[in-house]
Parts: C-alpha cells; structure tokens; sequence
C-alpha cells in the first residue's frame, strides 16, 4: 500500500472514530473503491493507539478527577458520585467484552459487505437524528442509574455491524434515556476508552502472531501521530457543535454515503 494511502486511512480513522458515522465502515469501503490492498495489522496496532491518546487527553480534566475523587476514595470505603460514574463506565463496557467476542467469533469478517454497510449507515443514522429529535434531553450522567448504562452498553453492541458507529450507537442509547447531547456524548467518548484499549490489545496480540516483532517504522510513527491529531480534532469539533446544534448533519452524511454505496454496487455488477 502506498505511504500516501496510509497516511489517508490514518487521518479517517481518527476523524470517524469519534464522530457518528463509523471508522470501521470508511476503512473498509475506501480502500475498497480505490482498489487499496489490505493494510497491515500493525497500522491497526497504530492507529489504535493515535485515537486512544487523542481521547485520554483530551479528557485528562475528567479523567484526573475521577482517578482523585473516586477511585481513591473507593478504597477509604467512600462511595462518590465519581466512583459511581466509574462503575457505570465499567458495567456499560461488559456488554461489548461478552456478546461482543462472541460475536464476532460467530461472524468474523462475514458482515464486512459494501451492501450491510450502506444500509446500516441510512438505518442508524436515520435513528440517531430521530431518537435525538423525539427524547428529551434534560438528564445529566449525575443522575444516570445503574440500568440506563447497562443499555448504553447493549446499545454499543450493533457498533459490531459495520457501519453502524460505536458513538452513533452509544449517543443513540444516552439520548434515548433522556440524557442532553453534551452527556451522552461525554459517557460515549469515556465508553471508548476501555473498549478502544481492548481493540489495541486484541489488534497488538494479532500482530505480533502474524508478523512477529516488525520494526516500528516511519510509517507507524505518522499513523500514530496523524490518527491522534485527526481524533483529537473530532472530538474538540463535536463537543462544541453539540452545544448549539444536532446530529442532523450526521444524518444527512450517513444517508448519502449509503445511497451512494448502493450505487455503486448496483453499477459495479
């Protein structure tokens, strides 16, 4: 694959991590419509990393508050309303380590289709604006009770349909039990952390299985380094659209991009 065309996946990768339209949908159709090969796995391995350092710091206020005000205390028999919001992250995680890893040992790359991506992306789009459009958004994740994260978790687990997003579904699920734009984003980009974490694990571990120890090379530096400043925008840019404005563009974007997949692959037979 072409230096250029890595340096592409790497700054799409961080831009659509983060925001509701699917990573995993844009890193399968591009290099599949530009006749791309496949990426090696250490680019995975490597823009893992890129978006997880882009959303710890981005969240190093809430993170470093959480760390003080609630898991510290936890151990001095203290019950915050931080800790709690760390239990909620934990339980609302489960869903995606359990029916997750089955899942995808059942389907593997089986629903990586050019047709399930375009349809996912209309459907969970159309579904995002719609729940946001319909719920009230009045709650904040002070209020939020064990149960409303365990369904944000379960929510998380269509995000295993390419196409669907793992913020579009966690958005849809905390704008579905009432919390604001603001909240349910911040409880999504938090979910993302454990859960990208693992994807860097799993994706480190079949790597190294499959390559065994490749020098870290010039190319995984610029994925790093592309992929963290892409996500750290993405991040920065919805958190301040979110104040005064929806999801409709999301919406818009995603019913496109599936009309346009249709297309394509009415016209490519």
């Amino acid at each position: 694959m072409p230096f250029y065309a890595l340096l592409i996946l790497s700054l799409i990768q961080g831009l659509t991590e983060f925001l509701p339209i699917s990573s995993q949908a844009h890193l399968i159709f591009i290099p599949s419509l530009l006749g791309w090969e496949e990426h090696g796995r250490f680019l995975d391995v490597a823009i893992h990393l890129g978006t997880l350092l882009a959303v710890l710091i981005y969240f190093y206020k809430d993170l470093w508050k959480l760390l003080l005000d609630g898991f510290f205390p936890f151990f001095q028999g203290k019950i915050t309303q931080e800790g709690r919001l760390i239990f909620y992250l934990i339980i609302a995680t489960l869903p995606a380590i359990g029916v997750g890893y089955i899942l995808h040992s059942l389907f593997g790359d089986g629903l990586r289709s050019l047709t399930i991506i375009a349809w996912t992306s209309i459907i969970f789009g159309i579904l995002l604006y719609s729940i946001d459009r319909l719920c009230p958004a009045t709650k904040t994740l002070k209020e939020m009770l064990w149960w409303e994260a365990i369904l944000i978790g379960c929510a998380q687990l269509f995000s295993f349909l390419p196409g669907a997003s793992r913020s579009g579904t966690t958005i849809s699920g905390g704008r579905f039990l009432g919390f604001s734009r603001i909240e349910a984003t911040r409880f999504s980009f938090l979910m993302s952390i454990p859960v990208v974490t693992g994807a860097l694990v799993l994706t480190t571990s079949d790597a190294f299985k499959h390559h065994g120890t490749e020098p870290f090379t010039q190319t995984l530096f610029w994925g790093i380094l592309i992929s963290f400043a892409s996500g750290l925008f993405a991040i920065s840019f919805l958190m301040k659209w979110l104040k005064h404005h929806s999801y409709a563009p999301f919406m818009g974007y995603r019913i496109l991009l599936g009309i346009g997949l249709l297309i394509w692959q009415a016209l490519s037979h």
